[in-house]
């Protein structure tokens, strides 16, 4: 067994939820290929059982890389968050970059690198209709504001776009 995480060049002193670090990966190798026989989740010391049709609400769950959005507001979250952390795996998985990820040279002097997080999530994958459904998700959450003046940050100058393809 082995982990995504020894391909990535951000490493969590702490894992607890999905990201490449906590990918088991069981395979079988036959050099010059490997043969991927089984996947399983890992590090699951802090997992919570989440009961259907519920969610969890009040934690900020997960690496500022890899959560979701709703995780970024503290909920409420479930299995559709889940989701999105995993697709995120997948992402890094097939072009080996963390999509969310903020280098130094991009990080201007007094900005939190979890805004650009944020604004990067709705520039992507945030179309207008789904981001109203997500802020009326949110509720009376404190974060909706924040979440509402990223989405208006968006203009002719500054538009949304697609996140970065580089195929190997």
């Amino acid at each position: 067994m082995f982990t995504l995480r020894r391909y990535s060049p951000y490493r969590s002193a702490g894992p607890t939820e999905i990201k490449a670090d906590n990918i088991l990966i069981g395979c079988k190798n036959d050099h010059p290929e490997s043969t991927v026989e089984r996947v399983r989740l890992g590090d699951l010391e802090d997992a919570v059982h989440i009961p259907p049709g519920s969610s969890m609400v009040g934690k900020q769950a997960g690496n500022w890389m890899w959560r979701s959005p709703e995780a970024h507001a503290g909920g409420p979250t479930n299995k559709p968050s889940d989701i999105f952390s995993f697709a995120l795996v997948c992402i890094y998985a097939m072009h080996k970059g963390v999509v969310f990820a903020v280098g130094d040279d991009e990080l201007e002097k007094g900005v939190d690198r979890l805004a650009i997080v944020i604004e990067r999530q709705i520039s992507y994958f945030a179309d207008e209709d789904g981001l109203r459904s997500f802020l009326k998700h949110l509720g009376d959450n404190a974060w909706v504001r924040v979440f509402e003046v990223i989405r208006d940050g968006f203009n002719a100058n500054f538009p949304r776009g697609p996140f970065p393809l580089e195929w190997s």
